[in-house]
């Protein structure tokens, strides 16, 4: 699992559903790139949070910033499902890994700032990644995790960016149009 999501955006609640979810798969890593690495204080502030979530440390890995923006997308390769923040959620973060073969989950809320993911989910025709509770947040999370679907998303890693080139979402002349 992974975010990418600025770590201004991860919650208390956020943390502990995730913390909830690598208790429920052993074996699960969870990398991040919610910081740059020089940042000590961030980082201090978010291993603090993370803690006392319940998130085991030694299962996080924390990317450093990239220079140039194709070794920012490269790193995608480096989780096979992208977890949403909530309830502030990711808008580019949500294209980019879809656009780099990473399915994303997310937990849809009632304002636009809790609905940016859902909205791009939704133009991409990809509602059935967008949650409306956390627990049902988690239960999707766990269900991709399962060995045979792990394998399905490794092996169609591809179909992401062609689902959204042909949806909605990647039609820009429409989207022209409409604007």
């Amino acid at each position: 699992f992974g975010c990418f999501n600025h770590s201004r955006k991860i919650s208390t609640q956020c943390l502990r559903a995730w913390a909830a979810l690598m208790h429920q798969i052993p074996n699960a890593l969870l990398v991040l790139k919610a910081f740059a690495i020089e940042d000590a204080g961030t980082a201090e502030l978010l291993t603090r949070r993370m803690r006392r979530a319940g998130l085991d440390l030694e299962r996080v890995v924390f990317l450093p910033y990239t220079a140039t923006p194709d070794d920012h997308l490269k790193q995608y390769e480096q989780m096979d499902v992208a977890l949403d923040t909530f309830p502030n959620t990711g808008c580019t973060t949500t294209c980019e890994a879809l656009w780099m073969g990473v399915p994303v989950i997310t937990l849809a809320g009632q304002h636009y700032v809790t609905r940016m993911a859902a909205a791009v989910l939704a133009a991409a025709e990809l509602e059935e990644w967008i949650t409306t509770s956390v627990e049902q947040y988690l239960q999707r999370a766990v269900q991709q995790a399962e060995p045979k679907r792990l394998i399905w998303l490794r092996q169609n890693r591809a179909s992401w960016r062609y689902k959204v080139q042909q949806s909605p979402l990647g039609d820009a002349a429409s989207l022209m149009r409409t604007l």
